[in-house]
């Protein structure tokens, strides 16, 4: 059964309440998955329009107290085979580990160099990781509309240091409280980015999953399609696969 927020929450609410409440009802669907793994292509394209491709396999596990652990493994193409990402998401700050089959080392991706680009992608580091309660101030900002569907505008100010972004504009649907589109801010306020959200599918029955993600650069005419496919949810991973030694044994 979908919850919807009650009527009169809108124009008697702050719009900082209510735009908590907005995401309150968000994050409370994307919780409780346990764990999955997928498979993902990314077309990245420049904007000669040149576009080279890559393939990478996730694995995340739900933290049980808070956030979530992913793990990005490239196998496609040669140069980059074996290239892995960990991503550890906290309360207030995310841990990043970058291995490097070339070098056969484990590096940590400072705080300040998560603003990076992700592989040469149009997705930071940032992006990467998932979307906490506390770690933003939130503000109602307006309805709208994404695709033809009814959206609440959250604007989205990172509480955390050194984040790439001023704020970021979240549009989440008024049914199902799914994400539909975020335009990213850059330091001077200025619109940078947007990432569309599209060829949502549930699975088992509860959690929706965009298999399409296309991250759009206004500033540099460059962009990213993320295509998300095998998705399965219940694969039995444990804390030791999201390790920094499952860094080099991902391979």
């Amino acid at each position: 059964m979908v919850m919807t927020l009650s009527a009169p929450y809108s124009l008697a609410s702050e719009p900082e309440k209510q735009g908590r409440e907005i995401m309150e009802q968000f994050t409370s669907r994307e919780n409780g998955f346990g764990d999955f793994q997928a498979e993902v292509t990314m077309a990245i394209r420049k904007k000669n329009g040149k576009q080279f491709d890559r393939h990478m396999a996730v694995r995340s596990l739900e933290n049980e107290d808070y956030g979530e652990k992913r793990l990005f493994v490239f196998d496609r193409p040669r140069t980059i085979r074996g290239t892995a990402i960990l991503s550890h998401t906290l309360k207030d700050h995310d841990l990043q580990w970058i291995y490097l089959p070339a070098f056969k080392r484990i590096k940590r991706i400072s705080s300040s160099n998560q603003s990076g680009p992700f592989v040469s992608s149009e997705f930071s580091y940032e992006d990467l990781t998932s979307i906490e309660l506390d770690k933003y101030r939130y503000q109602y900002i307006k309805d709208s509309t994404v695709n033809g569907k009814p959206c609440y505008v959250v604007k989205m100010t990172p509480l955390f240091e050194n984040s790439g972004y001023q704020h970021q504009l979240a549009y989440i649907d008024k049914t199902d409280y799914i994400l539909h589109q975020i335009d990213y801010y850059d330091a001077k306020g200025s619109l940078l980015k947007t990432l569309t959200l599209t060829d949502y599918k549930k699975y088992i029955n509860r959690f929706w999953r965009a298999l399409t993600m296309t991250m759009i650069n206004h500033q540099n005419g460059r962009s990213t399609t993320m295509t998300w496919t095998d998705i399965t949810y219940g694969n039995g991973f444990s804390e030791n696969d999201f390790s920094t030694n499952a860094l080099k044994r991902s391979r």
